[in-house]
């Protein structure tokens, strides 16, 4: 392996690093074995086909470009102990030569390790609330299961409180039909308060085929600012009426939920659960806040500015999947906001770079208390993994390469360095 050395602008480091392709041999066939595993080869069973074989059914590059990210991912981390530098964060990985029987050549653009100078870190005496459970909470969950599991029956009736609707509607501003305001056979129960308020009313006395237009007001604090405290027109057509039968919430029906004795018994369980959930939450509130006295005790050398792009480009994404779990589409959410990716995105740039301080942080403060995880614990970790991961080879691998070693390695340390300072600053 060859490397050579760049100093870039703003805290970062480019590294040229060559490997022979003799280097790359052992990565090329254990490449070859995992796509013998992996593709249905003619006459041979799964991962006994040999690398001629492999290489004449798949071709070369094939094999190559599965080998890739192994071969980057081993000399990167080579290159970086080799050159001791100290770096953060993920790579930019060019590649700029890569081909059968050649040496690779890429390129890794490195942050550099900022300086931190530890303030206060011990002794902040900061208060966790402890949780309490409201029996109104429990209340909920039982009244949410007998929701799940209601009977529906047609109604020809008209709709009334605690009756399911399925309705067509739209919703127009100023003659336009506004995003998003549009629904076909949209199940709606009276009573669950999932629309703006007054929507339920107006649906109340209606029966199956009827329609009906009426005006409402959205809430000024919706959060689709388009419609926010304006008056908008909407037709309504209800396609069908059900009545619902709820549960009782008998000792017969919670033994078929689970492991449950009885009533009371169910109660107990779930009020503890509950006391659980809202702990943890209230841990992580307390675990916040202790981090946010200590990095507002120290200083930091300027931090790099790719470093805060990619906290906030992963600040996003984060986004992104919460509102996407939550049957939202991403495009309607940003235009609900008047915003678009890239516009976000900065906007997460100032909590980047505070999560991009606390890192540092929880660094700086590992290597003075010594407590930085050792290989042997390391390697205790990846035995219990692969324990749980024996059966899928995929995972298997991952748990062996340098990339995963060194994610883990960092885990590992972040929750030791998190619990030393609960210990001592949480009360």
């Amino acid at each position: 392996m060859k490397i050579t050395k760049q100093d870039l602008d703003q805290g970062q480091i480019q590294l040229t690093i060559e490997v022979a392709d003799s280097e790359m041999e052992k990565f090329v066939k254990k490449s070859a074995q995992r796509l013998s595993e992996m593709t249905k080869i003619e006459g041979f069973r799964p991962g006994k086909a040999s690398f001629e074989v492999v290489k004449k059914h798949l071709g070369e590059m094939k094999i190559y470009e599965q080998a890739l990210d192994d071969i980057i991912s081993n000399y990167y981390w080579q290159a970086l102990e080799q050159e001791k530098i100290e770096s953060i964060g993920q790579p930019k990985i060019e590649v700029e030569k890569f081909a059968p029987g050649n040496d690779l050549v890429f390129k890794a653009t490195v942050a550099l390790l900022p300086k931190v100078k530890l303030g206060t870190y011990i002794d902040l005496k900061v208060k966790k609330n402890e949780a309490e459970v409201d029996p109104k909470e429990v209340d909920k969950v039982i009244n949410d299961i007998r929701e799940m599991r209601a009977k529906e029956s047609t109604k020809l009736e008209a709709v009334t409180k605690d009756d399911k609707a399925e309705v067509d509607f739209s919703i127009n501003l100023d003659g336009q039909q506004i995003e998003g305001g549009h629904a076909e056979k949209y199940p709606l129960v009276i009573g669950n308060s999932r629309m703006i308020p007054g929507f339920e009313e107006q649906i109340i006395g209606m029966t199956a085929g009827e329609e009906k237009e009426f005006t409402l007001s959205f809430p000024n604090n919706y959060h689709n600012e388009a419609v926010a405290g304006k008056e908008c027109v909407f037709k309504v057509k209800v396609q069908n009426v059900f009545r619902r039968e709820l549960p009782e919430f008998t000792d017969q029906f919670v033994t078929e939920l689970g492991d449950f004795k009885d009533v009371n018994d169910f109660k107990e369980k779930m009020t503890v659960n509950i006391k659980n959930e809202k702990q943890y939450k209230e841990n992580q509130k307390a675990e916040i806040a202790m981090l946010e006295k200590i990095l507002d005790n120290s200083e930091f050398d300027p931090i790099p500015e790719v470093l805060i792009d990619a906290e906030a480009h992963k600040m996003l994404h984060e986004l992104q999947h919460s509102i996407e779990s939550q049957g939202m589409v991403w495009d309607d959410y940003l235009n609900s906001i008047k915003k678009d990716h890239d516009t976000l995105q900065a906007d997460f740039k100032e909590g980047a770079e505070r999560r991009v301080k606390t890192s540092l942080i929880m660094r700086e403060i590992t290597l003075k208390e010594k407590l930085v995880e050792t290989k042997e614990e390391v390697m205790a970790e990846v035995a219990k993994l692969k324990e749980q991961f024996k059966d899928n080879p995929q995972a298997m691998e991952n748990l062996e390469s340098e990339g995963y070693l060194k994610y883990l390695e960092n885990s590992m340390n972040n929750d030791k360095v998190l619990k030393f300072l609960r210990d001592k600053n949480i009360q």
